[in-house]
């Protein structure tokens, strides 16, 4: 079982890491992806503001007399001898990069104007504006135009390159700063590997905490084995002897000796009752209950004569309906129950403790109740008292010995019998225990 579940842990932490570094590489793509189709775009619009000012300056220079169109392959759109206006002449590309080449050589490119229509349309498209571009040489990369902030431009996020001039060879490049919706790719890496080694952690710390677990488990499992060999088999043994004692020299005993041997027996069947209460509620198994049908008249009256036995000054009063005289339960465990509700009932009642034990018929079930006039259990406690190890913190309380296991006890045979438990208590009047067990 332990290996079966090794391995499917080991394949389950094997997928989720499969499944991370799958979802790694596919955020690798996307942002991959996502950086060419920047730099396409970003490109594109450079593209297009570059070669707008390249046409309406050539239009300009021409229309100041300053550009000869004969010279740059002007073609006329129609055959007669009357040009039209320079605004209807179409360019061709070879004619920019002429005209480019003519704007470069007199220094008449107007840098701001450039960047001011670049960054209009980039606004206007959504898009981060560049922090630097630069037209440089293309043969030996050397800058011959810059915009912007200078500096190292090896991490910066650019445009797609435009080659420019015919005769001169540039290059125009735009920069920008990372978007943060690039970076948040970066940082969801980051943040995924954190929680993966996190997860991996968890996973392998849980899986300690559950071996470890088992491990507890296993020496619960042996220790109440061995108490159980230890202390049930040898009480055993004295109740089967003083038992043997009693019935077979009760005519040679006294009745002092009687009175003695019938304490002891009343002392060892209380032993019994916590030493399997101990073993009960240390195993983490439910007990294993043989029902059969029982005179609950004539159980009752055995508790009524070990407490009358063991504590003479409690009262104990019986009130057994006709319908209620047989049940179905298990022979051991429903007399356990039993003796630890009155038990409780009888320590927590003061000096002089009257204790009424009710058994009846509800809708064919077997219930019984067991009720005190004692101290009484607050409504905060009465939610708690059915916890292993809890004893409510009160001095008449902590006055009594105790483990706080009884009611512990009680409440998980009720649940192999899968019956109901519960309790009406006030301060200062007492409690009643009212169990329902199914038939």
């Amino acid at each position: 079982m332990n290996n079966k579940i090794k391995i499917i842990n080991i394949l389950f932490l094997l997928a989720l890491l499969l499944f991370f570094l799958g979802q790694g590489v596919w955020l690798y793509q996307v942002r991959e992806m996502k950086e060419k189709e920047f730099e396409m775009r970003a490109g594109s619009i450079f593209a297009k503001v570059i070669w707008q000012y390249i046409t309406e300056e050539g239009i300009k220079k021409m229309a100041d007399g300053e550009l000869d169109c004969f010279s740059l392959g002007m073609i006329a759109p129609d055959s007669t001898d009357k040009w039209l206006m320079p605004e209807s002449y179409e360019f061709l590309n070879f004619n920019r990069q002429l005209i480019y080449d003519y704007l470069y050589d007199h220094w008449w490119i107007d840098v701001n104007k450039v960047n001011l229509m670049y960054c209009r349309e980039l606004r206007q498209m959504e898009l981060p504006e560049p922090f630097a571009w630069v037209i440089s040489d293309r043969n030996s990369e050397d800058v011959v135009i810059s915009c912007g902030r200078v500096g190292d431009y090896g991490q910066a996020l650019r445009s797609e390159p435009i080659e420019l001039g015919c005769g001169i060879h540039h290059r125009l490049v735009a920069f920008f700063d990372w978007p943060f919706s690039f970076r948040s790719y970066s940082g969801v890496l980051i943040v995924e590997g954190i929680f993966l080694i996190g997860l991996i952690w968890s996973l392998l710390w849980q899986w300690c905490y559950v071996h470890a677990f088992w491990k507890e488990a296993e020496v619960k499992m042996l220790g109440s084995a061995h108490l159980e060999h230890e202390l049930k088999k040898p009480i055993a043994v004295l109740l089967s002897t003083l038992e043997d004692l009693m019935g077979n020299c009760a005519q040679r005993l006294t009745e002092r000796e009687q009175l003695k041997l019938k304490m002891m027996r009343v002392r060892l069947m209380k032993m019994a009752n916590i030493t399997d209460t101990m073993l009960t509620i240390c195993s983490n198994t439910i007990p294993d209950l043989q029902c059969v049908t029982m005179d609950v008249r004539r159980e009752m009256e055995m508790v009524r004569e070990i407490f009358n036995t063991l504590k003479p000054y409690a009262y104990i009063e019986l009130r057994i309906s006709a319908e209620a005289e047989q049940a179905r339960v298990d022979e051991v465990y429903f007399g356990y129950m039993v003796c630890n509700l009155v038990d409780n009932a009888i320590k927590y009642s003061g000096d002089h403790p009257w204790v009424t034990i009710d058994c009846w018929k509800e809708n064919r079930n077997f219930a019984f109740a067991v009720r005190d006039r004692g101290i009484g259990i607050s409504k905060r406690d009465q939610k708690r008292i059915f916890r292993t190890f809890y004893r409510i913190h009160d001095q008449q309380v902590c006055r009594t010995t105790g483990f706080g296991l009884g009611l512990a006890f009680v409440s998980k045979v009720v649940e192999a019998y899968g019956g109901t438990i519960r309790v009406e208590s006030e301060i200062g009047v007492g409690s009643n225990f009212i169990i329902v067990l199914p038939q």
